[in-house]
Formats: structure tokens, C-alpha cells, sequence
């Protein structure tokens, strides 16, 4: 007899984002006909959420407490996991031992950025060993992550006599994959498989008999966050560098890191205006993490009086400008570029310093100096703030659609000013863009997407991937 619906093998309801609509998200399942959720924990902090919604929902929440490779919160303090983690979570799973379905989310994450030694990795295989000698001892499945390590986790899997195994969203080769299925262990796919390549080939070897159905939510969805293909992520000063190649490590899809120091930058007295020695100790990171960014931004020369008064903070902030110019020349990488105040100063310089592939975001100059721009080859990006100011109304009707980009600028200049903008209303850019033009709203998404892949090729390469 065939089941009532699907059973979504794995998934983190324990979350974040879904803090202000579980009760939503669950009748929503219900409603499609899900017939069960096994949740899984990454860290001992979920564990007691996770078993609460199994009682508020028994039968339908399936809880599952282990501990994750990578541990932290919040992201840029995430790290590869360590005996004394998973040591002090021990006597949380013994004590809900009786209401558990499996052991996880455990397994190995060799992401360089995790665990870059021999060490680090070798103690992710001792926290792995001891999960799957606990779900042994407990007689209860396992449910695995092995983000970069599909092999060696099979490996260790086997060898420790693992024989009730998931392993959700298995990122390696079907080769290695059917290592897993001779074991006679399970692998769940989520809906990104209808934007991997990789997943797609997986799963026209695995056999039907060998696979379940997850959705990793709130991660690996059918769509980038609100239909957004890619986020580009920059900085404003060293200190962000760190997170967000984290985020583009966690999102490899579509979060797009950029390095820059912004020209206003934050002190204990408030803002000011920049100075070569606070680019001076980011200097090694763009080195360091080159091969990973997609541009230098966020950029640029900001001359509002508040912050730049006089000639000399103008002059040290083009001394900066230009310093990280040459390292996006260096790099053969395009610029995100700020120029608050100085627009017709900020084209001027990049025309001067030779470079090509700039993005001006959300331009507030005159429309005569934007054109400067446009017959540089320069793209101009705007937020959903347009809706509230009538100058770039004017601004947008001059630029042509093939200079024009999608920004958000979140968590700022969003529609409304008081409320935190977020990524999913780039749409109302897009609208309020087409309105101005007089154009369909797919013709300014597919324009601009057009516009933004060919400004920073290597974005367009990632999604390729």
C-alpha cells in the first residue's frame, strides 16, 4: 500500500529563518500532502527546539540530534567541530535518546575554509566516529553531510560498520556515490537538483531504489532566494572579509564574495573619512582569497562635508581609490564602486586610471555626468529606494537599459526607509525600472541579468558550474 504523500528526509526547521512562520511552514506542508519531516540539528543549541516541535507535531516532526562538522554562530565565527563540541552534547541526546528517529546532521566537511589541516580533519573523523558508535549503540539511522569528503566519508562510514546511512545532498561523483549504494546506504536529493548539473548526473546513476526526497530547507530551494541567481556581497572594511567568504563558502551558487574598503569607514567617535592605513592590513587578504572574488567593491570616493572637509581627507581617499584600482587591474577583476557627493570626480578618476569594468552603484549624480559614464562602458546599478526619489526617475529615463543593473544595497535603501531592506525586494527595482521605461519588467530582468553576467564574468562562470 502506497504511502499519503512524500517524507522530506532532511531538514533544519530549527532555523532561523523560520522562527517567525513555523506554524505556517508546517500547515503548508501538511496542505502538500508531506507525510513526514525528519529534522535534523547541527549544533547542541537546536536540540531543544527541534524536540519541542516533535511534541507540538508528533508523527509529523521526526527529530534528529547530532552535531555538525562545522560549528559557530554566527557565521564568520564558524569552525571546523571539535571533540569537546560533540562531548558536551552527549548527555542532551542520551537524555531524548527514546524520541529520537537517527543521529544528525553528522559527518565531514573538508571546505578548505573549515578545515585546512590534517589535524582539523582528522578530528572531524574522531567526532564522526564517535556519532555513528552512538547511533550504533542506540540502534537509530544516521543522517550525513560530506560536503567535500564524500569519499573519505563513505570510507570511514564503513569502516566503522555503519549500515543505516542517508547522506543528503551528496555533492561528490556518482563513482564514489555507488561505493555508497554497494554498502547499501540511501542518498536524498533536494530541489536545487533542477540547477545542478552535478545532482543531475548523481541520480541518473544512483538507482530509484537507493534515493529518498529532502529539501535541506531553508537551503538548497528550486530557486536562488526570490528567484535571485546571485548575490554580489561586498565589504566596507576589513573586518567583513572573513564572512563573507564564509557566505560564498556556505552558498557556493549564489553568493558572490567581493573584497573593497569603503571610503567612509566606522570608528569609536563615528564615521570618517578613509586613510591608507586602514587599507594597509587588508592588503593580504585580497592575496590570500583572490581566486575567490568576483570584484574589489565596495569602492569608491564619498565627499559629503560631514565626512570630508577637507582637501587633504579628499586627496587620501583617492590615494586608497586608487591603490585598490590597481589590485582590480591586478586581479583582471571589475570594481563596485561608491560615489556618494562625487560622481562626476569618481568617472573621472576611473577613466584616468585606465579601468573598464565598473559597476556605479545606486548613482545620485546628474544625468550628464552618468553619460560620461556610459561612453566609458560603465553600468549603473539602482535600489529599491528609486521609488522614493524622483531624481533617479530622471536619472534612469537618460541611461540606456544596456548600462543598467539590479542592486538592492540591503540591508539598506529599501522602499521604505525605516524598515530593513532585504534581497527578495530587488523585484521592485526591476518594476519601478520598467515603469521608467516604459518596458516590460521581463524585458528589464532579462536586460539586466544580460548585463550583470557580462560586468562580472566570473559570476556568470559560477553559475555555469
Amino acid at each position: 500500500m502506497g504511502a499519503a504523500g512524500p517524507v522530506d528526509c532532511h531538514c533544519h526547521l530549527a532555523a532561523p529563518e523560520f522562527e517567525r512562520d513555523i506554524e505556517a511552514v508546517l500547515e503548508e506542508a501538511k496542505k502538500a500532502k508531506v507525510l513526514a519531516l525528519v529534522v535534523v540539528a547541527e549544533h547542541s543549541g537546536e536540540f531543544e527546539k527541534i524536540i519541542q516541535l516533535s511534541e507540538r507535531y508528533p508523527g509529523f516532526v521526526l527529530p534528529c540530534l547530532g552535531i555538525h562538522p562545522v560549528q559557530g554562530i554566527p557565521p564568520e565565527e564558524q569552525c571546523s567541530v571539535t571533540l569537546k563540541d560533540v562531548d558536551a552534547a552527549l548527555p542532551l541526546i542520551e537524555l531524548y535518546k527514546d524520541r529520537l528517529l537517527a543521529i544528525g546532521e553528522v559527518g565531514l566537511d573538508f571546505t578548505p575554509r573549515f578545515a585546512s589541516t590534517d589535524e582539523q580533519k582528522q578530528e572531524q573523523r574522531q567526532v564522526l566516529t564517535k556519532q555513528i558508535q552512538l547511533a550504533k549503540g542506540l540502534d537509530l539511522p544516521l543522517n550525513v553531510h560530506s560536503r567535500s569528503a564524500g569519499r573519505p566519508t563513505i570510507n570511514l562510514l564503513k569502516e566503522q560498520g555503519a549500515e543505516r546511512v542517508l547522506l543528503h545532498a551528496f555533492d561528490g561523483r556518482p563513482s564514489v556515490a555507488m561505493e555508497g549504494v554497494k554498502a547499501g546506504y540511501f542518498f536524498s536529493i533536494p530541489p536545487s537538483i533542477i540547477r545542478s548539473e552535478q545532482k543531475q548526473k548523481l541520480v541518473k546513476q544512483l538507482p530509484l531504489e537507493c534515493m529518498c526526497l529532502e529539501t535541506d530547507s531553508p537551503a538548497l530551494g528550486p530557486e536562488k532566494q526570490a528567484g535571485v541567481r546571485a548575490f554580489v556581497s561586498v565589504t566596507e572594511q576589513q573586518s567583513e572579509f572573513e564572512e563573507v567568504i564564509d557566505l560564498a563558502e556556505r552558498y557556493p551558487e549564489s553568493v558572490m564574495a567581493c573584497f573593497g574598503i569603503h571610503p567612509i569607514q566606522g570608528s569609536a567617535d563615528g564615521h570618517r573619512s578613509v586613510t591608507v592605513q586602514d587599507l594597509e592590513p587588508a592588503l593580504p587578504f585580497f592575496e590570500k582569497h583572490k581566486d575567490k572574488l568576483v570584484a574589489i567593491g565596495e569602492i569608491g570616493l564619498d565627499f559629503t562635508p560631514w565626512f570630508v572637509s577637507t582637501s587633504q581627507q579628499r586627496e587620501e581617499q583617492q590615494k586608497v581609490f586608487a591603490l585598490q584600482l590597481d589590485i582590480a587591474k591586478q586581479l583582471d577583476l571589475p570594481v563596485n564602486v561608491h560615489s556618494r557627493s562625487a560622481g562626476r570626480q569618481t568617472i573621472a578618476f576611473l577613466k584616468e586610471q585606465g579601468i573598464r569594468n565598473a559597476l556605479l552603484h545606486n548613482f545620485a549624480g546628474r544625468p550628464s555626468v552618468a553619460l560620461e559614464g556610459v561612453q566609458a562602458g560603465f553600468c549603473f546599478s539602482f535600489p529599491p529606494a528609486v521609488t522614493r526619489n524622483d531624481q533617479r526617475a530622471k536619472l534612469i529615463r537618460q541611461i540606456p537599459l544596456k548600462n543598467i543593473c539590479l542592486e538592492t544595497d540591503s540591508p539598506s535603501l529599501g522602499p521604505k526607509k525605516e524598515e530593513r531592506n532585504e534581497p527578495e525586494q530587488i523585484r521592485i527595482s526591476c518594476q519601478y525600472i520598467a515603469a521608467v521605461k516604459g518596458v516590460s519588467v521581463e524585458t528589464v530582468c532579462e536586460v539586466t541579468t544580460c548585463n550583470a553576467l557580462k560586468l562580472f564574468p566570473k559570476v556568470h562562470q559560477r553559475l555555469k558550474e
